[in-house]
């Protein structure tokens, strides 16, 4: 489908208009800052309550996604011993048959693997995938406690500094 204000078109339609619109918001407090009967201070208080209050809210979600993350990760490993995940099978992966190159027109001939050889790869993408998984985890864990770190810190800068503007 083609819409009207998608792709290069709506980015600059959405550009313009937000950008006639914080012109306007910049005109509007100028005439109303000149005015002497306007007390900037007392009419802008609401701004940085709302700045707070996003700062309470982000920091909150944060730190809500980074608890979520850590704990997943960390009860995958460490409380349940999950080595790998629930969809890898190495015995399907190394059982897979193969054929061997043939010249054009031929059939394909199945190449047949000795069993030792399957047991091998079986054992080889076992441990691979164990060390691969672990990494993995512990990458989530180290995600997730910096999502933690971040969100509580937003969260209680803009608090305190939410109960400084209420005193």
């Amino acid at each position: 489908m083609n819409y009207i204000f998608s792709g290069i078109s709506g980015i600059f339609f959405y550009g313009l208009f937000f950008g006639i619109l914080l012109i306007t918001g910049v005109i509007l407090v100028i005439i109303q800052a000149n005015n002497p009967h306007y007390d900037m201070e007392k009419k802008l208080s609401w701004l940085r309550d709302l700045v707070n209050f996003g700062g309470i809210i982000v920091g909150i979600v944060l730190t809500a996604i980074g608890g979520v993350m850590f704990l997943n990760s960390m009860l995958k490993v460490y409380v349940f011993g999950f080595e790998t995940n629930s969809y890898f099978n190495a015995e399907e992966q190394c059982t897979m048959p193969e054929y061997a190159p043939t010249k054009t027109g031929e059939d394909p001939q199945l190449k047949v693997k000795p069993q030792s050889e399957i047991d091998e790869c079986i054992t080889k993408k076992t441990e691979y995938e164990k060390i691969r998984y672990s990494r993995q985890q512990k990458e989530s864990m180290i995600d997730g406690f910096a999502f933690l770190l971040v969100g509580i810190v937003l969260w209680v800068i803009h608090h305190n500094k939410k109960k400084k503007s209420e005193d």
